[in-house]
């Protein structure tokens, strides 16, 4: 069945606009997923796929953990469910998150939360290219997927699934 038209010149059903915002969504996404999510941490500017993001809030209160890495801050309690807070900069080898645009990322890859030192939002970005290892710092190193020019310059796209996989980081304890 043909979807209807609205009689004014140039105006475009619903339909065909929400169509449009997807196939443009797709165009400008990372890692095949219709969005990224753009954060700073470390003095980093990082991409994460939003499909692998539940939600981003403010800082909890966080209870220390003895015994552990200085870059798991500690765990929180969020509706009910705990969670382990890691500074993201902190993990990555640069400095730790701070500040009043301090936020935390929390994904779907696990009852964890990423500490990040602030969220720009989303916005279309361009074609992944591979990164140049020699300009990334070590600790970084491993986790990216590749480099996304944007209108604002370069994004390095994070790889969350690498992050949970790799030894160091599931080895919280000292």
């Amino acid at each position: 069945m043909p979807t209807p038209r609205s009689n004014a010149p140039g105006a475009a059903h619903p339909f065909e606009q929400l169509l449009e915002l997807e196939r443009r969504g797709r165009l400008g996404g990372v890692g095949g997923v219709t969005g990224a999510l753009a954060l700073a941490a470390g003095g980093w500017r990082l991409l994460l796929p939003l499909d692998e993001i539940l939600e981003v809030v403010p800082p909890p209160r966080l209870t220390r953990v003895p015994g552990v890495q200085p870059w798991l801050v500690g765990i929180a309690s969020l509706r009910g469910h705990a969670i382990g807070v890691t500074d993201l900069g902190g993990f990555l080898g640069s400095a730790r998150a701070g500040g009043a645009r301090t936020r935390l990322v929390l994904t779907q890859r696990g009852p964890y939360g990423l500490l990040v030192d602030e969220v720009f939002g989303t916005r279309p970005f361009g074609e992944r290219r591979p990164a140049p290892p020699e300009t990334l710092a070590p600790g970084l190193r491993a986790f990216i997927g590749g480099v996304v020019e944007a209108v604002d310059g370069a994004w390095l796209a994070f790889e969350l699934g690498r992050l949970c996989h790799d030894p160091r980081f599931l080895a919280a304890a000292t």
